[in-house]
Parts: structure tokens; sequence; C-alpha cells
């Protein structure tokens, strides 16, 4: 929610308005292709050829939808939304990460309510440039790539100006985007906020494949003046710095800063040059109120996690809560803390196992520590793989203290009674065996559904397919040895991978279940699986954004590329199947998508006002159903729908419209 104006902020936003003029007339959608023309209008038959044309247009309440390919040039957003109607910056349906802007970034300098979506930002300064004082920008589903500087940089005032109360940008998200090889020579981290950010949310990103540290790097970074936010559900891996950071600042002789009152949770971090997570302050700034929960901090070449004071920092650290964490194997200390007149750390509920150096380590600083397993092997499902869910008979089982712990689990699953200790808490009935006999399909990380194309037995499988049908569609069979078979229902034929060929791609060419058709079935829960291929021990691979290339069974361990979503086909599917009542997905958009905590927002066509949004099974089961009011509905769904895939569709009289959303 937006916080209360005060006086001065009210004024800068009202001087910010006039400076950036009046949007005149009504909210219109218009388009940009490498077709058109600037002295176009703009519409979807005479499109505009730049994206400085459409920002330097569009106004509150417009749309802007770009197709793929490459721009060049800065794109400078001139005007602002509203909070009733925001300035939306799309890549047009089914474009997503195929608009290019080449040697250049998005800048939004004392702009209010934008929000861009589905953007590739490559080879520039920056990806996105955002600069207060303004409120309401939304940075989603994006990625940046080799930026001399930061990925995603969001500061209240620029580097060097006053920024007075740090009350400088507010109602900030950064949500979905891969940010990588970022501050490739250049200064400052992957993600920065800084001097001054309120009210913010930084979730679902992979930061990753960072670039020459010489000047920064960090993954996550929140410092001088960032506060009342969150950092969630990030995968941080392979930088040359260390993955999250928070850091007071304060080293311009300005008012001292602070960094305070945030949760840090379901955070992955790993193979980062440094610790998993650092807080500490490099000047005059105090870090205070920080909650670090459920996440997952394993090989680092450092610490798992460090509170350590600066050589010339005069800050403070106080009241910080390490609680439920799992920390593995990282190349120095678990954790460690070494910060002088640091107070209040408390260290509840933690694994730290298997690290080098030690696995706990406070040379300086107070607080608490208990219910934590440092010694004892803690039983983990699979470390090889990142499994760090606990076997039945772990030491971890109902050892630690509900104070402070969190409600949830890293996967979503409550805490109830004498709770565990770690990120994961047991659950005694296990998914991981695989639904042999059932039809099922997969899911890769791009949103796209694997594909076996019918009556071809040689081409690639895929996965390129918006929606389920027959060639979508995999029966499970016993393979023996504890392995699973893929028989593809489009032609009969098994899935195959090319003995010790890591690079062919995989296809549904195998007549019998033999060793190349042979897989081993992961389960790695939130109905998610790896496939592991028998006859290479290499995990098939859907490489992230690339539709059209063809799947391979080569990734050395289980990361994103290599996790597919999977479901079984129930009932007739007649959500699928009924053409005649069923129109283009590409005519609605609901955003994040994938829908992070149960929050999202959907815009309703025209035609579909005063109709009705249901939330359906990939069955058909109703599960939720609501009036539509508004022509952009922002609701959270209800706590009984689980992680999962479902159909969001839109019907008022006869017409119907459809999307695919995947519920994390």
């Amino acid at each position: 929610m937006m916080k209360n104006f005060t006086k001065k902020r009210l004024g800068l936003l009202l001087a910010i308005a006039l400076m950036a003029g009046v949007h005149q007339g009504l909210a219109t959608n218009y388009y940009v292709a490498t077709t058109g023309n600037d002295s176009n209008n703009g519409s979807l038959n005479t499109p505009w050829k730049t994206i400085q044309k459409a920002a330097a247009v569009a106004g509150a309440g417009d749309h802007v939808y770009i197709k793929k390919g490459t721009y060049y040039n800065n794109v400078v957003i001139a005007n602002s939304g509203t909070s009733s109607n925001w300035l939306t910056f799309d890549a047009f349906p089914g474009d997503e990460h195929q608009v290019i802007l080449n040697n250049a970034a998005f800048k939004l300098v004392r702009k209010n309510y934008v929000r861009i979506s589905g953007m590739k930002v490559q080879n520039g300064h920056n990806g996105f440039n955002i600069e207060g004082p303004c409120e309401g920008i939304q940075i989603s589903n994006n990625h940046t790539y080799n930026t001399f500087s930061s990925g995603i940089i969001a500061w209240g005032v620029p580097f060097g100006s006053d920024p007075g109360d740090y009350n400088n940008i507010y109602n900030l998200k950064i949500l979905d985007n891969k940010v990588e090889k970022a501050c490739n020579g250049g200064w400052n981290e992957c993600i920065t906020l800084a001097n001054g950010v309120v009210d913010f949310e930084i979730a679902g990103n992979e930061v990753f494949n960072g670039g020459d540290p010489i000047n920064g790097g960090e993954g996550i970074d929140l410092k001088a003046g960032v506060r009342n936010g969150s950092v969630h559900d990030n995968y941080i891996h392979g930088l040359t710095r260390r993955g999250i950071y928070l850091d007071g600042g304060g080293t311009l002789g300005f008012a001292a800063p602070s960094v305070r009152d945030i949760n840090v949770y379901n955070n992955k971090v790993t193979n980062c040059v440094g610790a998993g997570m650092a807080i500490m302050t490099e000047g005059s700034g105090d870090v205070y109120n920080i909650n670090v929960y459920n996440n997952l901090f394993y090989e680092n070449t450092e610490d798992g996690m460090m509170y350590y004071k600066h050589p010339v920092g005069t800050g403070l650290v106080y009241n910080c809560h390490l609680t439920n964490n799992t920390i593995y194997n990282n190349g120095r200390y678990g954790i460690l803390i070494n910060f002088t007149g640091a107070t209040n750390l408390t260290v509840r509920n933690n694994i730290s196992y298997n690290n080098s150096n030690n696995n706990y380590s406070r040379t300086n600083g107070s607080g608490t520590t208990s219910n934590n397993l440092f010694s004892l092997n803690p039983l983990f499902a699979n470390a090889g793989i990142a499994d760090f869910k606990l076997q039945s008979g772990s030491p971890a089982i109902n050892t630690g203290t509900a104070t402070q712990a969190p409600s949830l689990d890293y996967d979503g699953n409550s805490r109830v009674g004498q709770v565990d200790i770690g990120a994961y808490e047991y659950q005694s009935s296990s998914s991981s065996v695989a639904p042999t006999g059932s039809t099922i399909w997969l899911q890769a990380t791009n949103g796209y559904y694997v594909t076996a194309e019918q009556n071809i037995t040689n081409n690639p499988v895929h996965a390129n397919s918006a929606s389920v049908g027959n060639a979508q569609e995999f029966v499970v069979e016993d393979a023996g040895y504890g392995l699973i078979a893929l028989k593809a229902n489009s032609n009969g034929k098994y899935l195959s991978a090319t003995i010790n060929v890591t690079n062919a791609p995989l296809q549904a060419t195998a007549a019998s279940i033999g060793t190349w058709a042979r897989f081993s079935w992961e389960d790695i829960g939130n109905n998610k699986v790896a496939l592991k291929a028998n006859i290479n021990g290499m995990y098939v691979w859907a490489q992230l954004n690339e539709t059209n290339a063809p799947l391979k069974a080569k990734g050395t361990s289980v990361q994103q590329w290599e996790t597919f979503t999977w479901g079984t086909v129930a009932g007739s599917r007649t959500l699928e199947m009924n053409k005649e009542t069923m129109e283009s997905t590409s005519k609605f958009t609901v955003y994040p998508n994938p829908v992070i905590q149960k929050e999202l927002t959907v815009e309703i066509p025209d035609i579909y006002q005063n109709g009705e949004l249901q939330l359906l099974s990939t069955s058909g089961q109703l599960m939720y159903q609501k009036k539509i009011t508004t022509n952009k509905e922002q609701f959270r769904l209800p706590e009984h729908i689980k992680a999962g895939m479902y159909v969001l569709l839109l019907a008022h009289g006869d017409h119907q419209l459809t999307n695919r959303i995947l519920v994390q």
C-alpha cells in the first residue's frame, strides 16, 4: 500500500508532474516494430519504429507493445502514469526477451507508476536506471546482459547529491528478471538500491554469471537509506563477488542513512566469490531490524553468512535475526560474526554443516545463539544435487524452537509443533516416486511445454508450446532399475538421449525401452522434477528463454534450466479442446507470471467488463472465482491455492478467454 504523503513528498511529486507535462486523452495501446516508421500513428497496423518515439508520447493509462527485433539508443521515458492508470511497456505477446535493446538502457528519471516487462537489454552502461524522487515503478520479466554497471539500479537521488531524509523512491518492485554479467568492469552491483528507497520488493530474479569485479559486482545490494522491503525467492549464482549485501553506507558527509526493516528469505545463493550474504556498514549508516530466514547459502568461496566490521565504517549493526537457514559447504565459515559493538544478533534454528574452517565463528558482537545444528550430519536428502530437504531420522527434525521461526518453510510447507532446524520442514510423506502409468506434461522454466511433434520421429524435442495437447503428453513407464521412460503420445516413441553426445538433441525415436531411453526421476518438490539421462549421467536441459533450442542431456547439476514443472493429464481437458469457445491467449495480460506470493494483476479487455474471472486446475476444476469490476483486477489468491499450474479464464456471455499461470 502507498504510504501517507508528507508535505515535502507531496510537493516533490506535484513538481515532477508539472515538469513531465499532462498526458491528454483516453488510454491508448501503442505498437513499436523494427519495420515501422516514427511518422506513423503507432497503431497495430502502422507501428512506430523506435521505442523512444513511444516513450516520448505514451502517458498515463497507455500500454506500449514492442515487437521482437533489435533496437538501439537509450530509451528515456518522458511521462508518468498515475496510481490508477499505470504507463506500461511490454514485449508484444509471444515476443518476450526477443525485444533487444542493444548498447543502450531504459532510463526513468523522476517518473511515477511505470511498468516495464519482457525486454532484453544488453551491452549498455546499465540495463534499467531508475532515479528519484518517484513512486510506483515495476521492472519485471526482463533480461539484462553484459552491462558495464548495474543490470538494474535505483537511486533515490543521483550519486553525490544530498538524499535529504532518504524518502525518495516509494513502491519499487523488481520481479522475475534475469540479470546476467552485470558490473562488467564498472561500478555498483548487479541489482542496486541506494539513497532512499522505501517500500520495495526484489523477488523471483536470477542473478548470475558475474562480470569483471574490478569496481563492484555484488549480486543484490541495499545501501545508504533503504528500508521497509523484502528480498525473496531469488536465485543468485556464479558471481565474482558476494551474493546479497546490506551496507549502511554514509560516506559522503550527508545525514547518516540507515538500512532497516528488511526481510531476506527463500533465496538460493551459491557458487559466488566471497560470502553468500554479508551485513556490514562502510560508513556512518546503521543496519538494523533485519530478518534473514529460509535461505540456502551453499558452496560459496568464503562464508555462508557474514557480519563484519568494515575497517572504515563507524555505523552500528543491531537487531538482526538469522533463523532457519541452511548453510553448507562454503569455503571458509558457515556463519561468521566479527563486528565489534554489534548487538542483539540472534542465531536460531540454522543448519551450518561441512564448511571448511568452521560451521560457526563469533569473535566479536553479542546476542543469542540457540537450537542450531552445527556439528552433526543433518542427513540431507541429496546434498550433491543441492537437495537440502531432511531425511527421516535427521537430528534437525523437531529440535528447533518456535521463537522467531517463520510460519512456512522454503517450500511453503507449514511449520507446526516443535519446528525443525534449517530451511526445510521435514515432510513425512514423500512425493519422490515417479507417477508410473500416468500421462503427464512437462513445462520448462521458459514457461513453455515440452513437445514431441506428431509423426516426425526425427524431429528434436523442444520446449516451445504455449498449451498442452497431444504432442505435449508423455506416458511415464517403468524402465526397471528404478528408472523411467517417457513415451510420446504423438508418435508412440520413447524419448531418447544419444550415448556420450551431450550436445545432441533429445528425440522421440526409440521404439522400445533401451539404455538410451532410460531416465532417473528426481523430484525436487512443488511439482518440479529433474530428469537424468542414464546413458551419460547428464540432466535434461531446456535453455531459459530459448524456445527454439532443442532439449539436450547436458546439465551437470540441477539448476534452473534442468528443472521442469510437471502435472498429470486428467479428465477431458475441455478447456483446451473446445476451440469454438476459446479465444487467443494473447488478448489479455497477467503479471507477474509466475505468480509470487499469490498476488497478481489481470488487465481486462473491454468485452469482459462486468464478467467473471475464474481460476481452474489444468483438469478443469473450479478453484476460485470473482466478479470483474475494473479494467485492471489486482487481487491475492486465497491460501488454499497451492503451487502449480492453473488456467485463468475470463468469461462474459458466450465469450471466454484463457491464459495459463504458474503459481509459486
